[in-house]
């Protein structure tokens, strides 16, 4: 699903439930594809792990381009709606 609408209803319907729901913080298509085989939902992107994996600093140090680069990368990877700080 790359359907930006359908995902962000999903992400909607999953806030609204009243279940549980669990965002794992994923840095990489690697841990993404690791959380969503887990069974989780719906993912987030933490912009320190991906500072931290790309081997630069967190907090306004890291290069917002490079980091929209691996957040579009990750969206790519799975089908489930992934939330980015």
């Amino acid at each position: 699903m790359s359907n930006v609408k359908a995902l962000a209803a999903t992400l909607t319907e999953q806030h609204e439930s009243g279940e549980l729901l669990i965002l794992p913080t994923v840095w990489d298509t690697w841990s993404a594809h690791v959380a969503v085989e887990a069974g989780f939902k719906a993912l987030t992107v933490g912009s320190h792990p991906v500072a931290d994996a790309i081997g630069s600093a967190d907090g306004e140090n890291m290069d917002f381009a490079e980091y929209l680069r691996a957040v579009k990368r990750i969206t790519e990877a799975v089908d489930v709606p992934v939330s980015a700080d």
